[in-house]
């Protein structure tokens, strides 16, 4: 099972198991994981050390590194925020690539078919478009 696959069991398992016990009253108010969740704990890794990974294309050229994930109201990994760097570490350009194109995103991320320069020619993600700051993209 690839790791999007496993987070988004995860999530929606978690969800779930969550949901069903907020929905019945009577539910045992033990808010640690069953023995079942536990096992997922185990097999699955830590979004937040995947930050910063290094993304490659499958000739094994880096193309940029994970700086986030989008998972929607539902609990659904959508899209993986890849960024392509600057120069000095100025003028970062993030993408969001569609999380389905990842061959896999551990233990190595990998996004076959990339480069920098077809990266490059997506739109800017902006995480101020996330909260209704701006309605569109900011211009390349």
């Amino acid at each position: 099972m690839n790791l999007t696959k496993m987070i988004v069991v995860t999530i929606c398992s978690l969800s779930l198991a969550a949901t069903a016990i907020a929905a019945d009253p009577k539910a045992d108010k033990d808010l640690g994981p069953t023995s079942e969740e536990s096992e997922l704990i185990n097999l699955g890794w830590q979004v937040s050390k995947l930050k910063g990974e290094n993304v490659y294309n499958e000739n094994k050229e880096k193309v940029g590194d994970i700086d986030d994930f989008i998972v929607t109201k539902d609990g659904h990994l959508v899209f993986t925020i890849v960024n392509l760097g600057g120069f000095l570490g100025y003028g970062d350009y993030k993408v969001a690539v569609p999380a389905h194109r990842f061959s896999q995103i551990v233990p190595k991320a990998i996004l076959p078919g990339a480069t920098k320069e077809k990266l490059r020619q997506l739109p800017r993600f902006d995480y101020r478009i996330l909260v209704g700051i701006e309605k569109e993209p900011e211009k390349r």
